[in-house]
């Protein structure tokens, strides 16, 4: 959009990929839509675009509290960090729209929130979400001691772990495992949403990745057993895992299936990742890279059900019409 007034234009682009910006020239402001969606390594990529001289420079950028978590780069940086007093924030809730009929609106929050004090904070305050409400999955996961920077090591085997999950995305984590100091680290995420929400488009994020790593060596591939499944579409009746492990292979890296031929009881898996999170048992630890924030999320928020399983969780999207699992991936 450009005004007539001044010749100013307005460019409305999407940032999956913040190198991308590249492409406009001498930006002088940068609005951030859902700012928490965004790296830290997004941000300052951005922000040291805002290098013209044309007028002077501004950063602006809009979230939602309800999903910053306490080690989220945001409040590290910009709010409890060194560069606090560089950043100016206006906090705004629902009481600042002039438009709505606010006491309805606030009965609707208080819905969405079902009797959660905290969320209600967080929604309809703006105070900082993420806060634990008992029940979770990962009961001894502690953002502050798990998070922090990661590094990949690319003369170290990639271990990928994958949910078949057609919505919101097909999920990819990413790790690295050091015997040697008995150290389990998830070096990244990969979130194929559509329409990269299939096997061979997920794997070719993974291989565009692994190749911007200057990564050579073995893959080691994990998931679900159920996604071994033959599908009844495919002309080869080829099944998930096979598609996506042909893709690595035809890519020319040498891979090992790692998919069992059942899955191991999940609650004894919970109980296991929990006493290393708590205790490090045996000696081992593990690290969360801080950019993995779905994961992040994902860690913090799933719930346990009755039986020590994750409790899935089902949301229907309102505009798509689609029916999905938010956590659990």
């Amino acid at each position: 959009m450009i005004c007539k007034e001044n010749n100013n234009e307005f460019i409305p682009f999407g940032a999956n990929d913040s190198t991308s910006l590249k492409s406009i020239k001498d930006p002088t402001h940068f609005f951030l839509e859902e700012m928490d969606q965004f790296t830290f390594k997004d941000f300052g990529f951005i922000y040291s675009r805002l290098r013209t001289q044309k007028a002077f420079t501004q950063l602006y950028g809009a979230f939602n509290t309800e999903r910053v978590f306490q080690s989220h780069w945001i409040r590290k940086v910009l709010f409890d960090g060194e560069y606090k007093d560089q950043a100016v924030k206006l906090l705004c809730n629902y009481t600042d729209n002039y438009f709505i009929d606010q006491e309805d609106y606030l009965g609707k929050l208080r819905l969405i929130a079902g009797g959660n004090q905290a969320i209600l904070n967080a929604i309809a305050k703006g105070a900082w979400g993420m806060i634990r409400t008992g029940g979770e999955f990962w009961k001894q996961f502690d953002e502050n001691k798990h998070v922090r920077t990661v590094n990949v090591d690319k003369e170290t085997t990639i271990h990928v772990s994958l949910d078949e999950n057609v919505n919101p995305y097909v999920t990819q984590t990413l790790w690295q495992i050091f015997p040697e100091t008995k150290d389990i680290k998830q070096v990244d995420e990969l979130l194929c949403e559509s329409p990269k929400n299939n096997a061979p488009k997920a794997a070719k994020e993974f291989i565009e990745w692994m190749h911007k790593q200057n990564y050579k060596a073995v893959v080691f591939v994990y998931g679900d057993p159920s996604a071994n499944k033959r599908s009844t579409v495919d002309e080869n009746s080829a099944s998930f895992y096979d598609k996506y492990i042909s893709e690595l292979r035809n890519a020319g890296f040498t891979v090992v299936n790692k998919v069992r031929r059942s899955a191991p009881q999940v609650a004894n898996s919970a109980a296991f990742i929990n006493a290393i999170y708590e205790s490090n048992y045996e000696g081992w630890t593990i690290t969360i890279d801080a950019d993995c924030l779905k994961s992040i999320e994902d860690y913090i928020l799933v719930k346990e059900d009755a039986d020590g399983k994750m409790l899935k969780t089902k949301v229907k999207d309102n505009e798509t019409g689609i029916t999905y699992e938010p956590q659990g991936h």
